[in-house]
């Protein structure tokens, strides 16, 4: 599928399906004050709602892994004035935390970010299990427990500082494996005070014989970029040694703000592409493995890196932005031309092309985007995405004529290669299948697969469980024959939908809105989410299908305590629905039905989107009967046409 909505306005989560159309119209906004902490671990967050009247508020807090802390609604005052008061969940000092705020008829919600380090007062401070500590140049290093650690490093070291992390490692698969506490560094230099922030339970990899030292960011002089002016250059790390994490680490460089950012790893310098959405660890967590992004913070440019190096500010002497596989140190982007008659090899944005000569009658201008949101993509049962997802293009038409080699990194901390093959693949956006290039070529150590090719598309590594079954196609003795046949046969390879134990499946029997719900969210591989519990769900057997979906913002119920799951589901309702999840364009081809006067008015815009697009049709009589209960058979083939947009 192309296309599917990842955020929803909070306020739809309280909306029936009935008032769809009544959000079309909303305008109201929320206006947030500055998030609080206090001394007794109090979070307090007040704002108030454009319309200035009693409204119904919702509030969600997301925590740095991304995932839920907290989640509440209330009214507010007759003003529209709102306060939430409430301790976290999951309290991590130096945290990143994410507020999302929206409310009655508010089309965007209000998001805001704030750091966990309550206010401290007269009384206790704090459970006194975090370490305070400063580095001198009488004292250069520390040695890291797995308490949480706040690191003051004084100007005038002669050597780097240094952090001792050797009694957290342990061996793993042939390499050193050590998980961090929360760290927090603050280094004075010629910058100004350049800060180090690691998540608590980061895990570190390095190469089998690494002594545990990590060197705490350093500036360096003498770094030349061609084709750039060099404004910052900091060293953080462990020199000649390749450390990469699980989670991101924000490295924050003063004054540097607006600046480009790239790393030099053995003397070959690469620009950071990727340009982060906010600065909290769920942007920089939401990375490829082994890579970076970057983002302004007021005066400052904070980078978020899955790995330890040299990293650079500049800013370029020239505007162009063309990519070279040649001499070190060019500056790349995510684009770059290669040669039809020599052919050539470029890396962008993490991903490595390389074009065989006289594989295309001339030159093309090659593209990299990162797609860091995958819920969109089906992936097998036995199988698991280990990276993001590289959409790769070229500027112009056509299939090379000679295989094309794609390499990918991929998150090595996802898989357990001994249980799983790490493959590389390609989105047949027609089926909704990956595809395994040929030649595929792992390289573990490393974390990188080749394979080839001989057309663009979007690619992703998929790690599959050794051994894994086949899954036999279920042949159902009711579907034989029968006109929607193609299409349960995919959704049930999908595992999204089964049959019955005698061996049937009722193609023609209604299909309620939970096992609507519930079939959706597995088609649509959606990630499950703390989404609306109404009254009649709270117990229901498909509760967590219907909140994952509620939260998508793909199903309302009738009312704000009331889904009716047990009720068969309609077929305007259906297409309500499934035009929810896919946001398709809108159409201005009005719908011609018989019956389209019985349509009801907040389920027009969606039918005809989805008749223009082939994912719903009437029936041979040209009508539509949009108050008949939706059959499986019609559902199985609603979902899987689109799945095919």
């Amino acid at each position: 599928m192309k296309k599917l909505l990842t955020s929803v306005s909070i306020a739809l989560m309280a909306a029936s399906v009935m008032s769809t159309s009544a959000f079309a119209a909303a305008i109201n906004s929320i206006n947030l004050q500055p998030v609080t902490v206090d001394s007794n671990n109090q979070v307090q967050v007040d704002g108030i709602i454009s319309s200035q009247t009693a409204d119904q508020i919702t509030i969600k807090v997301m925590d740095s892994t991304g995932a839920l802390d907290y989640i509440n609604q209330k009214t507010s005052d007759a003003n529209g004035s709102f306060s939430f008061e409430f301790p976290l969940k999951n309290p991590i000092q130096g945290a990143t935390y994410q507020v999302t705020v929206g409310g009655t008829g508010v089309a965007s919600p209000q998001t805001a970010t704030f750091i966990y380090s309550p206010t401290t007062g007269g009384g206790d401070s704090g459970s006194g299990d975090e370490t305070t500590t400063t580095i001198t140049p009488n004292n250069p290093t520390v040695t890291l427990s797995n308490q949480p650690t706040t690191i003051t490093v004084q100007p005038g070291l002669s050597q780097p500082a240094t952090v001792d992390l050797s009694q957290l490692i342990t061996a793993s698969n042939g390499q050193e494996v050590a998980t961090l506490p929360q760290v927090t560094a603050t280094s004075s230099s010629s910058l100004g005070s350049i800060q180090l922030s690691i998540p608590s339970g980061t895990k570190i990899t390095a190469p089998a014989g690494w002594d545990g030292k990590i060197e705490l960011p350093t500036v360096v002089t003498g770094v030349s970029v061609s084709n750039a002016n060099v404004n910052a250059a900091v060293e953080v790390g462990s020199p000649n040694v390749r450390l990469t994490f699980d989670h991101a680490v924000r490295l924050l460089l003063p004054g540097q703000a607006g600046k480009s950012a790239g790393y030099i790893i053995n003397g070959v310098f690469t620009p950071i592409t990727n340009v982060l959405s906010a600065d909290n660890q769920a942007a920089g967590d939401a990375l490829a493995y082994d890579s970076e992004g970057d983002i302004s913070v007021g005066n400052d440019l904070a980078i978020w890196t899955k790995h330890f190096t040299e990293f650079v500010s500049y800013t370029n002497k020239t505007s162009s932005s063309s990519s070279s596989s040649g001499g070190g140190g060019s500056i790349q982007s995510n684009s770059a031309i290669i040669s039809a008659t020599n052919g050539g090899t470029v890396t962008l944005n993490g991903a490595t092309i390389h074009v065989p000569p006289n594989a295309f009658a001339s030159d093309i201008n090659v593209t990299v985007n990162q797609i860091t949101d995958t819920s969109g993509f089906t992936v097998p049962a036995n199988s698991m995405l280990v990276s993001n997802v590289f959409d790769i293009t070229k500027d112009k038409d056509g299939t090379f004529s000679s295989p094309v080699t794609i390499t990918l990194p991929f998150d090595t901390s996802k898989v357990d290669t001994s249980k799983y093959n790490v493959g590389l693949y390609w989105y047949n956006d027609a089926t909704g299948q990956w595809v395994e290039l040929d030649n595929v070529t792992p390289d573990l150590a490393n974390g990188k697969v080749s394979g080839t090719v001989q057309h663009f598309t979007k690619f992703a590594v998929l790690a599959t469980a050794k051994n894994a079954p086949n899954q036999p196609q279920e042949t159902f003795s009711d579907v034989k024959g029968n006109w929607a046949q193609p299409y349960i046969d995919k959704l049930v390879s999908l595992g999204a939908i089964s049959g019955y134990p005698d061996g049937t499946f009722k193609p023609d029997q209604n299909i309620t809105r939970a096992e609507f719900a519930e079939v959706l969210v597995k088609a649509l591989n959606l990630k499950p989410q703390n989404g609306k519990v109404f009254s009649d769900t709270a117990n229901h057997w498909a509760k967590d299908a219907i909140a994952t979906a509620a939260y998508y913002g793909i199903v309302n119920g009738y009312n704000s305590a009331t889904f009716g799951p047990d009720n068969p589901i309609t077929r305007e309702q259906m297409a309500v629905m499934m035009e929810n999840a896919l946001k398709l364009q809108a159409t201005n081809n009005p719908i011609i039905y018989k019956d389209q006067a019985s349509i009801s008015s907040w389920a027009v815009s969606s039918i005809e989107t989805l008749v223009e697009n082939n994912v719903v049709s009437g029936y041979p009589d040209n009508t539509f009967k949009p108050q008949a209960n939706a059959t499986r058979a019609e559902a199985a083939t609603m979902i899987v046409r689109a799945l095919n947009k």
